[in-house]
C-alpha cells in the first residue's frame, strides 16, 4: 500500500518556521508509515535564504526534487510557494542517489548512477523519479540523459523534470538532494515494489500544429542540422522564427513538432541553443527521417488540455496519489495569469486525490506506442501526469 501526504509554506525568510509549517502539514510521527520519501518543488529563494536545508533536515526520510516557476498541492498554488509532497509505504522501499555532474555523453554518468541506485534494492525498480538540473540538459540534450538511463535500467518507466526558475534565462534553477542544491546534476529517486503506475501526456493539440510539414534530413541525437536539406536555421528563418537568440524567445511559443513513425504521437520539441554552424540543440531526439512540422501554444490550448487531462485522470483506477509536470511554457502562455492552469487543475481535484504540481524546463514522462511498449520521452509544452 502506498499513502501520500503534501504540505507548504509560503515562508521564505525564516527557515525555521518554513519547518515548522511543513513539518506540522506532514504530521510525520503520525503518518509515515515504514519507507518514505519526499519530494520537494519550490521558488530558488527557498535555496539561498536556507528554507530548503532546514526543512530537509527535519525530514525523517530522504528528499530529492528542484526548482520551479510555481507548485501547488492540497488546495494552494502559488508563485513563491515550496510544496513537500511525501509517499510513504510498509510494502515499497526508495532509495535516492546524486550523479556526478554530467558530461556531454553522460552515458557512463547515468550508468554508474543506476548501478549505485539499484544496490540498496532487492530487485529492479518499479520506477525512477527523474530530477535533472537545467544545465545538464543544456549539455548534453534532454533525451540523451532518459535514453541512457533507460538503457541502464532495461526499460524501467522513468518520470520526472528538469527543473526551472522564474528567471528568463532559468540562471537560478537548481535540483535538491537531501538539502542540499545542484546546478550540473541528476538526482534520481528508485521505487521498487508492486507498484504500477499509470502515464498520461497532453501537448500541443493537432489544431495547433501547422499544416506545412517537413521531413529531418540531417541530425545527430538532439542537434538538429538541416530539415528539407535546408541548414536548421536558415528552414525556421523561412517559416518566421528569428536568428539565434532571437529564435530562443519566440520559439518557446512556436515548438518543433516530431513525428518518429513509432506509432507514438508527435512530440513537441524546444531549442535550447543554436551552435555557431546554426545547428539547434533541441530537448529531445531529432531522428533523420522523421516529420516536422511548427506549431504554437496560447492560453486557451493550455487551460484546456489542462481541464481534458485531469477529467481523463479522475475516471481511471483508484489512486494514491498524482505526480503532475507542466512545461514552463504554458505557464507564460497564460500571461497575466500564470496560475491559471494551477487553479483549473485543482478546481478538477477537488480533494479527491493527493497531488503535487510543479513547472518543468522539460517534462519526462513514458509513452505507449503500438502494441502497448513503453519509451521513456523527454518532452517540452507538455502537462505530463504519473498516477500512482
Amino acid at each position: 500500500m502506498l499513502k501520500t501526504i503534501s504540505a507548504y509554506t509560503l515562508e521564505i525568510d525564516d527557515p525555521d518556521m518554513a519547518a515548522e509549517e511543513i513539518l506540522a502539514g506532514l504530521d510525520p510521527e503520525h503518518n509515515l508509515l515504514k519507507n518514505s520519501l519526499a519530494i520537494i518543488a519550490c521558488h530558488q529563494d527557498y535555496i539561498s535564504s536556507g528554507a530548503v536545508s532546514a526543512i530537509c533536515s527535519k525530514l525523517p526520510c530522504p528528499s530529492l526534487g528542484g526548482t520551479t516557476l510555481a507548485s501547488g498541492a492540497g488546495g494552494s498554488a502559488d508563485l513563491s510557494q515550496l510544496t513537500v509532497f511525501v509517499l510513504t509505504s510498509d510494502d515499497l522501499s526508495f532509495s535516492v542517489l546524486l550523479t556526478e555532474p554530467v558530461p556531454e555523453d553522460p552515458s557512463k554518468c547515468i550508468r554508474a548512477a543506476y548501478a549505485q541506485g539499484c544496490a540498496a534494492l532487492s530487485a529492479k525498480p518499479s520506477l525512477i523519479l527523474a530530477y535533472i538540473a537545467y544545465n545538464a540538459i543544456r549539455v548534453t540534450g534532454g533525451q540523451s540523459i532518459v535514453t541512457h538511463l533507460s538503457r541502464a535500467s532495461g526499460g524501467v518507466p522513468v518520470f520526472g523534470t528538469a527543473c526551472c526558475d522564474d528567471n528568463a534565462d532559468l540562471r537560478e534553477s537548481a535540483i535538491i538532494y537531501n538539502g542540499q542544491a545542484y546546478m550540473d546534476r541528476v538526482v534520481l529517486a528508485f521505487i521498487h515494489g508492486a507498484l504500477e503506475p499509470e502515464f498520461y501526456t497532453v501537448t500541443i493539440p493537432t489544431e495547433k500544429i501547422y499544416r506545412q510539414t517537413a521531413i529531418i534530413t540531417d541530425s545527430d541525437g538532439c542537434l538538429l542540422k538541416s530539415i528539407n536539406d535546408i541548414p536548421a536555421l536558415t528552414y525556421l528563418e523561412s517559416m518566421g522564427i528569428g536568428q539565434n537568440n532571437t529564435l530562443l524567445k519566440v520559439s518557446t511559443m512556436h515548438p518543433l513538432v516530431v513525428d518518429y513513425n513509432d506509432g507514438s504521437a508527435p512530440l513537441a520539441r524546444g531549442v535550447y541553443s543554436v551552435t555557431p554552424e546554426g545547428w539547434l540543440l533541441c530537448g529531445g531526439d531529432m531522428p533523420q527521417g522523421a516529420g516536422f512540422s511548427l506549431g504554437y501554444i496560447d492560453a486557451e490550448a493550455v487551460l484546456n488540455s489542462a481541464g481534458q487531462s485531469l477529467d481523463v485522470l479522475l475516471t481511471r483506477r483508484p489512486a494514491s496519489g498524482l505526480l503532475l509536470v507542466s512545461c514552463l511554457t504554458r505557464g507564460l502562455a497564460l500571461g497575466s495569469s500564470p496560475l491559471a492552469e494551477a487553479e483549473k487543475i485543482e478546481e478538477r481535484i477537488k480533494g479527491r486525490l493527493p497531488y503535487l504540481l510543479c513547472y518543468s524546463g522539460g517534462e519526462v514522462c513514458p509513452s505507449r506506442a503500438d502494441g502497448g511498449v513503453i519509451h521513456n520521452h523527454f518532452h517540452n509544452f507538455s502537462l505530463v501526469a504519473c498516477l500512482l
